[in-house]
């Protein structure tokens, strides 16, 4: 698991560095690892598709979370899509720096550390960011950083 870090954002708790996004592609506590998929015929999937970023939530940002809504994002660079795909937004409870969080998975092409091939990423909505579309532009501008 490697956090995404964001320059002038809020400490993610107890770590005092400055991140406000959380890039999560550990295995299950079992050991195996999980694909879940969004799929807009399969009520049954996107509730476990949801779940399954709330338990990312829980454990990285260490307080609950309620859906709110899926916002359908699409972020357009140069004329050329650079990201499209659907954000959940979640209502956090308990969290000392935001009310609420971004978050989606996304297939990789090749798997890290433990195997996955899944990542996750949750954003807090903490300004600048302060809308689904701008939680994608973080996520973005801290990939680009990194490599």
């Amino acid at each position: 698991m490697t956090p995404l870090e964001i320059e002038n954002m809020s400490p993610a708790p107890g770590t005092g560095r400055q991140s406000a996004v959380v890039d999560d592609a550990r295995p299950l506590d079992d050991g195996d690892t999980e694909v879940i998929s969004r799929d807009p015929r399969d009520p049954t999937a996107n509730t476990q598709y949801r779940e399954r970023l709330q338990s990312v939530i829980s454990r990285m940002l260490r307080c609950g979370s309620l859906h709110r809504e899926t916002v359908l994002v699409h972020e357009v660079s140069e004329g050329q899509t650079v990201w499209r795909g659907e954000v959940e937004v979640f209502e956090l409870a308990g969290h000392a720096k935001s009310k609420r969080c971004y978050a989606w998975s996304y297939p990789t092409i090749k798997s890290d550390m433990t195997g996955n091939t899944v990542r996750t990423t949750v954003i807090l909505e903490i300004p600048p960011v302060i809308s689904a579309q701008t939680a994608v532009r973080a996520a973005l501008a801290s990939a680009r950083r990194q490599h």
